[in-house]
């Protein structure tokens, strides 16, 4: 696990490697409905596949918050005074 997430430490917590898959807190996990799907697969042996879409979706997940840090920090850096007063 990898922790508590505080202040600026989020996005580079998240963004290594199994930074969703092995945090309990964060994890993204597969839908109720697909414990019917590894059940029938388990029976052919396959339910891997299930563990692997789960797997791949929090990989997928870690590439995120990097990207939406670059895109916020652009964001402000772009805001005027203007912007500013009108939020």
């Amino acid at each position: 696990m990898i922790g508590p997430l505080k202040g600026a430490n989020v996005v580079s917590q998240l963004g290594q490697a199994d930074g969703f898959n092995k945090d309990h807190a964060i994890h993204i996990p597969l839908p109720r409905e697909f414990e019917i799907v590894k059940t029938t697969m388990d029976k052919i042996g396959m339910s891997f596949l299930v563990d692997d879409l789960e797997l791949k979706l929090n990989q997928a997940a870690e590439e995120t918050p990097p990207k939406a840090k670059e895109l916020f920090l652009q964001a402000i850096t772009d805001m005027t005074f203007e912007d500013v007063m009108n939020i």
